[in-house]
């Protein structure tokens, strides 16, 4: 059975919780799907990506780290890192979490 968003939210929130404060805010990506934001007062990046890798997130980075990714099939769930700021995405089907990851793949070979 497919946990709700709610449900995801919060675990993932459990995962980046102490690397990061509460939400920041919300904001709807070019697909029309929501993104929410988080802010990592100097915490280190490092430590909040080990964090979710342990919890069966998938990394995916460029070579100089400028662009980090975690991707988790189970939440159909992004975690992205950029400059301070955190963004949580869950994906409503398969399908919408496959796209964005072959996106994301695509985007980081072109880097």
């Amino acid at each position: 059975m497919k946990k709700s968003y709610e449900s995801r939210l919060s675990e993932i929130e459990v995962i980046i919780g102490k690397f990061t404060t509460k939400k920041t805010g919300e904001h709807k990506n070019t697909s029309g799907v929501k993104v929410n934001r988080y802010f990592s007062p100097g915490r280190s990046v490092d430590d909040l990506f080990c964090s979710a890798i342990r919890a069966g997130f998938t990394s995916l980075s460029t070579g100089n780290g400028h662009t980090r990714e975690l991707f988790s099939r189970e939440l159909l769930a992004n975690i992205s890192y950029c400059e301070g700021d955190v963004y949580i995405v869950l994906y409503d089907s398969e399908e919408q979490f496959d796209a964005e990851y072959e996106r994301t793949v695509e985007f980081l070979m072109e880097g």
